[in-house]
């Protein structure tokens, strides 16, 4: 598997050992990754929150599919678009009374921010200055699309 923190893929690297897994972790940033995994892998997952760390997803899915074997399989497990129309805890426009309501346009792309990945660590602290990117559905099939990847099928899960 492949990720751009290192400290990830060492903890990944020690639990496949713990759990005598047959697999390698490998600390990369996607676009680097060489033609030595060129054809490489019968399935990719795609997980939470990495989506958003690409600004051209027709970029990154030209190296999934150039890992990728012939009738290889993706899975993506990320939030629907629709979730970043609304404003979350903690933001000015949030109310707990309509927490549904849009506020944001499902084609706005770019984000800028510095709050720490609570969802990991659990505590609020302040990060570096980061980008982040939505992509609308329309935008993540035409990247497989574009590049060879058949979608055969898509679900949506609440």
């Amino acid at each position: 598997g492949f990720d751009i923190a290192e400290n990830q893929v060492a903890f990944a690297n020690e639990k496949a050992k713990e759990l005598n897994l047959p697999c390698e972790f490998v600390a990369v940033n996607i676009y680097d990754i060489d033609d030595s995994y060129r054809n490489r892998f019968d399935v990719v997952i795609i997980t939470i929150g990495a989506l958003c760390w690409f600004d051209d997803l027709n970029r990154f899915f030209k190296v999934v599919a150039k890992c990728m074997k012939q009738g290889g399989v993706i899975v993506i497990n990320e939030q629907h678009p629709c979730t970043n129309m609304l404003a979350t805890e903690g933001e000015q426009l949030y109310d707990p009374e309509h927490k549904l309501e849009c506020h944001y346009s499902y084609f706005e792309h770019e984000w800028t921010g510095n709050e720490g990945m609570y969802y990991i660590t659990k505590k609020n602290y302040h990060s570096k200055t980061f980008t982040d990117y939505t992509h609308s559905m329309s935008e993540i099939i035409s990247g497989m699309c574009g590049n060879g990847i058949v979608v055969t099928g898509m679900r949506e899960f609440d």
